[in-house]
């Protein structure tokens, strides 16, 4: 063989290389492309993100520290007071946050695009703050209280948001459980309530709208120290234009358990809007009650602790009509 016939075949050799690597880089592209409209798609069907409005709105527990109320490792000269929100509820819905972001690749690729009408969709932004705190009267009057109600009924309109905390310390929550279509309550716990644990009540538990019946489920400490504890996730849809998320327990570490299962929202989108389809989930409305056994109240329950005991809609749709 010539030299000339080896270069000619080393040069067709690197010129087929390059037409391969291209052609893989595309595709490969092309793939993370679709991918990523994918995502969107499914987190914007899910949360109910309207196009342009690219914001879902997380909002804590509010807790309104008061003076001398709380103490520390050494002596308090001067005491924090105001509105403080939970380390641990912050840190999940970062987590939360995270579970709706595009892939690390797809950002880095977006940050490599040379064209400003590149088909990459923004990124879902999650705003995360401490729900409105409350300096009123107590318990809140939702029904009686026309400017707390309109001004809480401003807040929640035409967008998505995720509630973090039980009406105690989320005023969100309250007004919501109170003026929507929830099926769930929170009950007792108060000095009022004669001893009463906290308690979630759930409505219509038997899905009979012609003999709705309540059912409770009350915390409770177990001989051996552990703790019953109970939580709810629930989505409403098309509530005055807004898709509202809650996520609440009767313990930091049962609301921590609901926000949890909201990050495998995946998970959830599969298994809820597959009875949509099914004609089972008017408006897209779901709830799961939860309940969970630990030795501590306040820490992260581990998953195999954490089982289901209720939902809606049920899982036999037909049965139900």
């Amino acid at each position: 063989m010539s030299s000339s016939d080896v270069q000619q075949f080393i040069e067709q050799a690197l010129g087929n290389f390059v037409a391969d690597l291209a052609l893989a880089v595309l595709l490969g592209a092309g793939a993370i492309a679709l991918s990523s409209l994918v995502w969107r798609r499914n987190v914007h069907d899910f949360f109910g993100v309207r196009p342009g409005r690219g914001m879902i709105s997380v909002r804590l527990s509010s807790f309104n520290v008061l003076r001398n109320g709380c103490a520390g490792t050494e002596e308090v000269i001067e005491p924090f007071t105001g509105s403080a929100m939970s380390e641990l509820e912050y840190r999940y819905a970062l987590g939360l946050a995270r579970s709706v972001q595009v892939k690390p690749i797809t950002r880095v690729l977006r940050a490599l695009r040379d064209a400003p009408d590149s088909s990459f969709e923004e990124s879902v932004i999650c705003d995360i703050r401490m729900s409105e705190p409350h300096h009123g009267a107590t318990p809140v009057d939702f029904q009686n209280d026309v400017e707390l109600r309109d001004r809480l009924n401003a807040r929640l309109r035409e967008g998505t948001f995720v509630l973090i905390g039980e009406p105690l310390y989320n005023l969100l929550t309250g007004y919501v459980m109170n003026h929507g279509p929830s099926r769930f309550r929170f009950t007792g716990g108060r000095p009022a309530d004669g001893g009463r644990r906290r308690t979630i009540r759930v409505e219509n538990f038997y899905h009979r709208d012609d003999n709705p019946l309540q059912h409770d489920h009350e915390r409770e400490r177990l001989p051996n120290g552990q703790s019953i504890e109970y939580a709810i996730l629930e989505r409403i849809t098309n509530w005055n234009g807004t898709t509202i998320f809650i996520c609440a327990g009767t313990s930091t570490g049962a609301t921590i358990a609901a926000i949890r299962e909201l990050t495998r929202w995946r998970e959830l989108a599969a298994r809820f809007e597959r009875l949509r389809s099914l004609g089972g989930v008017p408006h897209g409305n779901f709830g799961v009650l939860y309940q969970i056994q630990t030795a501590d109240t306040e820490v992260v329950p581990e998953d195999r602790y954490v089982v289901e005991r209720w939902q809606y809609p049920p899982q036999n749709v037909r049965a139900y009509g």
